[in-house]
């Protein structure tokens, strides 16, 4: 994909500037009172301060669902189970908070762990087919993705019932099985994004040189990543649930994480990266500083600010939504509705006026890449 570039034209006396603002978004800028840009700072900072971290907190709780799995393994109890629960809970919203990054080189590695629909029967065929003793980790990864990751997990962890997993052993090693190649998957996503190592994908963004075409193409995939997460929320996991693609009737069987009730907090992980690189920190500048340094404004308001308010509008109408979300629909499909038109209004304000001001082709669901 490729940035749209809007060239300003601006005094003899601001020509440096010029050439900075001629690269859109890929020409960052620090924090207004610095009064520059530094087409480092934004991608080193989503890089540094935000990516690596957010996968390095996935991959310590991956290793955390290792160990709860294990632990139930070896005492298949109603305590063990729960903190197996708790675990997978945990890791699928430090999932939720990486997804949005999903480049096309580390896409292969995010989708093993939540890639399609979970296909239940070729699950239970496995389970009832192979040997005792055969299940494991080498096994389930070489599966196809709707067979193993989170949302199979999550099935034989909820779905069912203590006494089922108990009766079962190959049940038990197939759960523990595709914890473990979670965790295997986390690792190799944490080291796809550290500095230093072999084959780091920042490398590809950053460099001595650092090639203007290099910082844009990154700063356009990632926030066309951002938009399509935006859109996901509203159109699948809302607008798909509300029936509103099918002739608006309800729909409970379409929600995510139908089995564990967590498909509302896994929305509002995911809203929370949306919100985080925008906002920024004090140690990297977000897209609103780039917007409040052109001057970006929307009826007499600040842009950013009119952004800010969106992510908060959405992250309410998420938060009176009563999980699990199939039951909501049912009993309060009024709350649903509301955060669907949130959703969809942050959409929308994101795809016009942020996409134009930024610089950025909509392109979403073609992310260019190694």
């Amino acid at each position: 994909m490729r940035a749209t570039i809007a060239i300003r034209s601006l005094a003899a006396a601001l020509t440096a500037a010029v050439v900075l603002l001629a690269v859109g978004l890929s020409a960052v800028m620090l924090p207004a009172s610095a009064q520059t840009f530094d087409r480092q700072a934004m991608v080193a900072g989503w890089l540094t301060e935000t990516i690596l971290p957010l996968h390095q907190d996935f991959a310590a709780e991956a290793a955390d669902l290792e160990d709860a799995a294990l632990a139930f393994a070896a005492d298949p109890a109603e305590q063990t189970l729960e903190a197996f629960q708790s675990a997978w809970i945990d890791a699928v919203m430090a999932f939720e908070r990486i997804s949005v990054f999903s480049l096309q080189r580390v896409m292969p590695l995010l989708t093993q762990i939540d890639g399609t629909a979970v296909s239940i029967e070729n699950i239970e065929d496995q389970i009832a087919l192979r040997e005792p003793g055969s299940i494991d980790a080498d096994f389930v990864g070489a599966l196809g993705s709707s067979s193993k990751g989170l949302p199979a997990l999550e099935y034989l962890l909820f779905a069912g019932s203590l006494e089922g997993l108990q009766a079962d052993r190959n049940r038990i090693d197939y759960a523990v099985a595709a914890a473990v190649d979670i965790r295997k998957v986390a690792d190799a996503l944490v080291v796809e994004w550290t500095p230093g190592t072999d084959g780091y994908y920042g490398d590809k963004f950053m460099s001595d040189t650092l090639e203007i075409t290099s910082v844009r193409s990154m700063v356009s995939m990632v926030t066309n990543e951002l938009f399509s997460a935006i859109q996901a929320i509203g159109s699948e996991h809302l607008g798909g649930p509300l029936g509103l693609s099918s002739g608006g009737e309800i729909q409970p069987e379409l929600v995510e994480s139908p089995y564990s009730g967590t498909s509302v907090r896994r929305m509002t992980a995911n809203i929370g990266t949306v919100r985080r690189m925008f906002e920024g920190s004090d140690d990297m500048p977000g897209m609103a500083d780039y917007l409040d340094f052109i001057g970006a404004r929307l009826e007499d308001r600040p842009l950013s600010d009119v952004v800010m308010a969106r992510i908060a509008a959405v992250e309410t109408a998420l938060s009176a939504i009563t999980e699990p979300l199939s039951e909501a629909l049912v009993h309060d499909p009024a709350a649903v509705k509301a955060a669907y038109e949130e959703v969809m209004a942050l959409l929308q304000l994101a795809k016009s006026d942020v996409a134009n001001q930024l610089g950025i082709t909509i392109t979403f669901g073609d992310s260019d890449g190694d």
